[in-house]
């Protein structure tokens, strides 16, 4: 279904790579270079590692801090994004969602584009949805909005604001999987949130040349899923769209 009012605040696809020799600095320059027109805006943060190295014995021995970079190309009005780490590509919009047909383009776009820069091994895609559920009404649990579902116990459901909760499910759905965390913004309460992960890290060379419909296929799973675990009241609140 389509809704006026979704209660997703962050829809977001990751794709994973093997490590490559194709792979160095000048990947990140060359990607913006393809994709300025639409992502006009840049930012560079760093991201620090520290490993250990353990000896027979479980002693510590040497330790080494890496720095890696993580690109944001953003939009001029910063709704949308793309971020670029070492072997892990991030398409992200925010909200207001705009829906499927128009996010889809943008994930397509990123990915070929990435990929014309050298041969990249795909390991994973993971299509998340994050959302953030009305307040429910004084002295309500949260069985207003949340139904119980293979994704969601019925615990959950008896929580109130105020009560913190943090559930997360994971389970094999056609070959693929759903992974969805249910969880308040504070340990003792706060907003709601539920966030839907929809993933694939198994790829015959077939699907790996068409992303597209692996995509269509994650984006199913994952709009099944949130149908299953959301009530009629919830779905009058957003109120559905006429299409």
């Amino acid at each position: 279904m389509n809704y006026i009012k979704p209660t997703i605040i962050e829809a977001l696809c990751e794709f994973r790579f093997a490590s490559s020799e194709d792979w160095d600095s000048t990947i990140y320059g060359e990607l913006w270079n393809l994709i300025k027109d639409k992502y006009p805006k840049k930012e560079e943060r760093k991201q620090m590692s520290l490993g250990f190295q353990i000896g027979p014995n479980g002693q510590q021995g040497s330790s080494e801090i890496s720095e890696s970079a993580h690109m944001l190309f953003k939009s001029s009005d910063d709704k949308s994004l793309v971020q670029l780490q070492s072997n892990l590509l991030t398409v992200n919009v925010l909200c207001p969602y705009s829906g499927w047909d128009s996010f889809k383009p943008k994930i397509n776009s990123a990915f070929d584009k990435f990929s014309s820069l050298g041969d990249f091994r795909l390991q994973r895609i993971g299509l998340r949805y994050i959302n953030r559920l009305p307040k429910v009404d004084e002295n309500r649990d949260y069985s207003k909005w949340l139904s119980q579902s293979p994704y969601v116990s019925e615990v959950v459901l008896k929580c109130k604001e105020g009560q913190g909760v943090n559930s997360r499910v994971s389970v094999p759905v056609d070959g693929n999987r759903i992974s969805v965390t249910v969880s308040t913004e504070l340990p003792n309460g706060g907003d709601l949130f539920v966030d839907i992960d929809s993933s694939c890290d198994s790829f015959s060379t077939s699907e790996t040349s068409d992303v597209g419909e692996l995509l269509e296929s994650l984006h199913y799973n994952l709009i099944e899923a949130y149908e299953s675990l959301i009530t009629g009241d919830l779905r009058d609140e957003m109120g559905v769209k006429d299409v």
